[in-house]
């Protein structure tokens, strides 16, 4: 007796990089393997979302959103999900001088990174219910956290990546590729 199995190479992933303007995260992009990786403004994005398999929005909170997908987030949050940022006056709440205090070694995205001295200098503060996985907590908060709402999967990272060290480190375009 004897069986076989065909199984196709996985799919290339199309990405659309939502920003005004982020050279490592551009260059972090760039360097994975991805189908056609589009790059396009805010202002772009409103006029017609993207049609890509993961859309990446680099402090940029998204008026609408499609109805299901996979959406990452560095800085930002779009409105409308159950994981929230505090507001203060009409703004989002900032917590200042943040560092990583522990992370989730066993799951997927984070798995095999050193996140200890990853630093940022300000995140925003997130209400994050207790259904949500918290990947990497900070020392004042949760600084990336995974979010699955209704058919999109939203991995939340509190802090904008330019005022950090974490794209200076070996583990940012690690996260990025696991990530995607």
């Amino acid at each position: 007796d004897a069986a076989a199995v065909v199984v196709p190479p996985p799919k290339s992933l199309s990405v659309a990089l939502v920003t005004d303007g982020n050279y490592y995260l551009e260059r972090a992009i760039a360097s994975l393997n991805l189908q056609k990786p589009q790059q396009i403004t805010p202002a772009e994005y409103e006029q017609k979302i993207p049609d890509a398999d993961v859309i990446i929005f680099d402090r940029y909170s998204p008026r609408q959103l499609p109805a299901g997908g996979n959406f990452i987030y560095f800085g930002a949050i779009a409105p409308g999900l159950r994981v929230t940022a505090e507001r203060v006056a009409d703004a989002p709440a900032m917590i200042e001088d943040i560092g990583v205090l522990d992370w989730r070694r066993d799951h997927p995205i984070v798995r095999h990174l050193q996140l200890g001295r990853v630093y940022a200098a300000s995140m925003l503060k997130l209400n994050v219910p207790p259904d949500v996985v918290s990947l990497v907590d900070g020392l004042k908060g949760p600084m990336v956290v995974l979010h699955r709402e209704g058919r999109g999967t939203h991995l939340i990272v509190a802090f904008d990546v330019m005022q950090s060290n974490w794209p200076l480190r070996t583990s940012f375009p690690v996260f990025l590729h696991q990530a995607l």
